[in-house]
């Protein structure tokens, strides 16, 4: 602006006042996080990015720093820091993530510059603060003697199973959307929901990362055994012809025998080395022909 002052007798002064119009609010951008990012509770979120104006707000001004970060947590008071932006507007802080927090955090940044002009840009974190809680599965249900843990404990007792199994297995992780479990059958990769059939014992293994790089896992043992026990001789005999009245049944079997019952009564069973026997006292026969089941 040119100022003009002119007296009576034609004398002037000139002044010359720059002013500069700026209604524009710094530019704002962030590099990092990306919204969406996965962080473990118990680390730190590093913000980055750009603030620049044409008027920036210099360091140590009354009215505030020129960048300024908030952290929302899921639960809890926010975090605030403040970032200076160098000569080119680049700035680059870091925020504590409190262990214990689990959900989704937001980002605020805020940027200013020296007439109080503000921009502001968001971005929403996943906090993750637990591990993922891992089961094995049979018929929907927890899988009869499984575990957490990648291995069974020493000494583990393999379940006894009769039949053919299908296992999979469940993933609960917190807040956030279950990771998928990876599974293995006796160390090898296996795919949920086939069936196993072939006698034998087995190890299967459930296994699950979140996207915080925590883990957690569950194993089932067990043993399929689709062959009935052998009964190799009964005392009567099959067939026996008997003068004298006998006041008991019995039997030898394969080792594998675990219940015996003699016309539904339980028999006593004792297992051995290379058979096993049982046997049934006071059985009730009759004259004539008697048929044992």
């Amino acid at each position: 602006l040119r100022l003009a002052a002119i007296d009576a007798a034609g004398n002037q002064t000139v002044v010359v006042h720059l002013v500069v119009l700026d209604s524009l609010p710094p530019v704002l951008s962030l590099t990092s996080p990306a919204s969406g990012t996965c962080l473990s509770a118990g680390s730190s979120l590093t913000v980055s990015g750009r603030a620049s104006d044409a008027h920036p707000r210099t360091p140590g001004a009354p009215e505030g720093p020129a960048v300024l970060l908030t952290l929302t947590p899921p639960s809890g008071a926010a975090t605030t820091v403040a970032a200076t932006p160098d000569a080119s507007g680049a700035f680059s802080a870091s925020l504590p993530i409190s262990e214990g927090l689990d959900g989704s955090a937001t980002l605020l940044v805020t940027a200013s510059d020296a007439l109080g002009h503000s921009s502001r840009a968001l971005a929403t974190v996943r906090v993750d603060g637990t591990n993922p809680v891992v089961s094995v599965l049979l018929d929907g249900a927890d899988f009869p003697g499984s575990g957490k843990g990648a291995t069974p404990p020493p000494g583990t007792v393999p379940t006894l199973l009769g039949r053919a199994v299908a296992p999979r297995a469940a993933v609960a992780d917190g807040a956030a959307t279950a990771p998928s479990p990876t599974l293995t059958l006796n160390g090898q990769p296996y795919a949920a929901g086939t069936t196993i059939s072939a006698e034998g014992t087995y190890v299967l293994v459930a296994s699950a990362r979140d996207c915080a790089g925590r883990e957690g896992s569950a194993w089932a043992s067990f043993s399929i055994d689709t062959t009935p026990p052998a009964l190799e001789l009964t005392i009567p005999a099959d067939g026996a012809l008997l003068q004298d009245p006998v006041t008991s049944f019995s039997g030898t079997a394969s080792t594998d025998l675990h219940l015996a019952r003699v016309a539904g009564r339980e028999a006593l069973v004792e297992p051995g080395q290379a058979s096993s026997t049982f046997a049934l006292a006071g059985f009730p026969w009759k004259e004539g022909e008697n048929v044992v089941v």
